[in-house]
């Protein structure tokens, strides 16, 4: 084992390797139960398993391990050696004769760092001959423990506005990000660094040679709510210049939310140094000889090469739609057809996270005179109509008569029959109880069409879609352009898709990537399909009104214990005074 003081001048790979297999295999008796032992540089030694009755074997055998050496370039006298044997020993008794060795293959560890990562080898055989080929993946990555990102100026803005905000940069590692604080202005102007371990491999392309990785970048409000993602691509960062520069670069990338598109705009300069020297090609095949087959091409320019020869100097690999020394920006989280949304900037804490394509769907003007003001009632009820509580309220409404009314609120007896509420303010009535709002909404009434709305005030806007009776943890929100959304507290996620009316036992609930799932707590069992999918409109009617239900008795029960405990605690109060 190495000692920590040379592990500080040692440079440390990353080794997987797996997909092991044979074709061919030649061996002197009729039968042959083929395994491998494998020798890294003598510093890891494995064995297989063996396949039974076979000349064409597949191992399930893989493995990873860490690998440091001190000099690059000894690794062109390291090898990797790879020694088919067959179990099968004939007639003779276990223990009295050795297995037979059916072929040998090897390559020198450079070849492996700078090449293909897809092997095929010619198993040399006991006489000299060819007895078999073995074909294999070995990943051998480079890795810097301390690559540095260096982000400098940072502006978040939407729409051209500035906006407050604070983010949350993740690079394609875990266990470390880079938190900027929150701005009012939606600007970073001091210089931040980011260090991760990462192989060239990591940030300019995936394993398979599919799209590279990024700088994560989530836009969070102040309460840790999500407005929106972006992403940094470390091919834009790194491939500016040959030779791997590590010269600052000017970025710009749009700012996302999922099914809403573009919804902002967030640029920086941006520095990627310490950077690994070695990658693997992506594509091609190493074959005997360290010679490169297929349509194999270097990971970025300046990269050293593997120690055989090319007819013509391999190309550099381009992702799909990248043309030229300048990588198209790919990002994969806009969808097709989204068009930017407003994202006014002077929002407070509560500043919008999500955004719908329509405009201010659900918003009320309180001067408008047009009752049919488009809602998003249409898309969040999807198609129950004229959802209506009126008889979950009335049921209850005995049981609610000491329950305290909200300010500026009145209960009246009207002349046809039941009870009226009354707004003081505004002196108009409304059938609709305006108890058990949630914190930061009041209830109100048109004063041109006498139509109950709700207002939101964190973002001062309006709507007509009622804001209770939501399960546990949830909550509904309007952002600043007036688009309705629902808040999972839990993971302070948000979603278009409304948790009300489920049929019972079930739950929806949303997973830290912002995914919306249902349990079934009878079933113990969770799903993405949305049960309320191919019911009728009275089933879904039904359930939403059921879900109403258990919801206010729920709160009334809350709100006669409330009014229980504080009438104990006075009388508890009042006997204390009486014995003083």
């Amino acid at each position: 084992m190495n000692s920590p003081k040379s592990d500080q001048h040692s440079h440390p790979f990353s080794i997987r390797m797996a997909d092991f297999s044979a074709e061919d295999l030649k061996t002197s008796g009729p039968r042959c139960d083929p395994y491998l032992t494998l020798n890294f540089d003598e510093i890891k030694k494995y064995q297989s398993h063996h396949e039974t009755d076979t000349r064409s074997p597949e191992w399930g055998f893989k493995a990873s391990f860490k690998y440091r050496i001190r000099r690059v370039q000894s690794l062109a006298n390291r090898y990797f050696t790879i020694q088919c044997h067959n179990k099968h020993t004939g007639e003779a008794k276990q223990g009295q004769k050795p297995p037979h060795l059916i072929g040998v293959a090897r390559v020198d560890l450079l070849t492996v760092a700078t090449g293909p990562s897809s092997f095929r080898l010619t198993l040399s055989g006991q006489d000299g001959g060819p007895a078999g080929t073995i074909s294999f993946k070995c990943l051998m990555r480079m890795v810097n423990p301390d690559v540095l990102v260096t982000l400098h100026s940072v502006c978040l803005t939407m729409l051209g506005s500035p906006a407050p905000a604070k983010l949350r940069i993740d690079p394609p590692v875990e266990d470390s990000s880079l938190e900027l604080e929150h701005s009012q202005t939606g600007t970073w102007p001091a210089t931040r660094e980011l260090r991760f371990p990462a192989s060239l491999t990591m940030l300019l392309a995936s394993d398979e040679g599919g799209e590279e990785a990024c700088l994560s970048v989530k836009v969070l409000e102040e309460d840790d709510i999500l407005q929106g993602e972006a992403e940094i691509h470390f091919r834009d960062i790194v491939l500016r210049a040959e030779c791997l520069s590590c010269e600052p670069v000017s970025v710009r990338c749009d700012v996302t939310y999922p099914e809403s598109g573009k919804v902002g705009e967030l640029t920086g300069t941006v520095a990627c140094s310490n950077l690994p020297g070695l990658a693997q090609m992506i594509g091609g095949v190493t074959v005997d000889g360290g010679r490169v087959e297929g349509d194999a091409k270097l990971l970025a320019p300046g990269l050293l090469l593997p120690p055989c020869k090319f007819d013509t100097p391999p190309e550099v690999y381009f992702l799909p739609g990248e043309t030229g020394e300048n990588p198209t920006p790919v990002n994969p989280r806009s969808p097709e057809g989204s068009q930017p949304i407003d994202i006014p900037a002077e929002l407070n804490n509560e500043s919008t996270i999500l955004l719908a394509p329509a405009a201010a769907a659900g918003t009320v003007n309180p001067q408008s005179t047009d009752n049919n003001s488009s809602s998003n009632n249409a898309q969040l009820e999807a198609g129950l109509g004229d959802l209506s509580f009126d008889d979950v309220w009335a049921r209850h409404g005995p049981s609610m008569h000491n329950i305290e009314l909200p300010l500026h609120w009145e209960m009246r007896r009207s002349k046809f029959g039941g009870n009226v509420f009354c707004h003081i303010k505004s002196k108009k009535t409304t059938r609709t109880d305006p108890r058990f709002l949630p914190d930061n909404w009041d209830q109100r009434i048109h004063p041109s069409t006498s139509r109950v709305y709700y207002q939101y005030h964190k973002t001062r806007q309006t709507t007509f879609e009622d804001p209770r009776g939501h399960p546990p943890g949830w909550e509904l929100r309007v952002s600043s352009s007036g688009t309705l959304y629902y808040v999972f507290l839990p993971t302070r996620q948000a979603t278009y898709s409304d948790p009300r009316g489920l049929p019972a036992n079930y739950r929806a609930a949303v997973d830290p990537c912002g995914r919306v799932y249902y349990i079934n707590d009878a079933e113990r069992t969770t799903t993405w399909e949305d049960p309320r999918a191919g019911h009728d409109q009275a089933s879904r009617i039904r359930w939403r009104q059921e879900g109403f239900d258990a919801w206010l008795r729920t709160q009334i029960a809350l709100a006669q214990d409330k009014d229980r405990q504080d009438e104990e605690r006075a009388q508890a109060r009042e006997t204390e005074e009486d014995t003083k």
